[in-house]
């Protein structure tokens, strides 16, 4: 969009103005950020590395007897979570051996 010519000023002084309130990008204003490039795979020949101490361990499986329908099944279901999930839970899953023996002896049963 043309500015219009403020008076008093003449064409040069005008193209000046211009400039200065809308510079190019060869003029040092600020240009469009680049683009990271996409990670590469790793190569086939890399093998992966073994575990360490300091890799997170993963956490341990647990059998859970379901007590409320749900994202972990349904009541009397027998699932296998992590023990942190199920301790988190005390509502919804239950842990003890008792509980978990008894939802197996219902499956059994149909």
């Amino acid at each position: 969009m043309a500015k219009a010519k403020q008076p008093g000023s003449t064409g040069a002084e005008q193209g000046a103005q211009d400039e200065q309130n809308n510079p190019t990008p060869g003029d040092g204003a600020a240009e469009s950020p680049a683009v990271a490039p996409a990670p590469q795979a790793a190569p086939a020949d890399v093998e992966p590395k073994a575990p360490t101490a300091d890799d997170p361990v993963p956490a341990a499986l647990v059998k859970a007897r379901v007590l409320v329908a749900g994202a972990y099944g349904q009541c009397n279901d027998v699932v296998e979570v992590d023990a942190d999930t199920a301790k988190a839970l005390p509502d919804v899953l239950d842990i003890t051996p008792e509980a978990v023996a008894y939802a197996e002896s219902l499956a059994a049963e149909q």
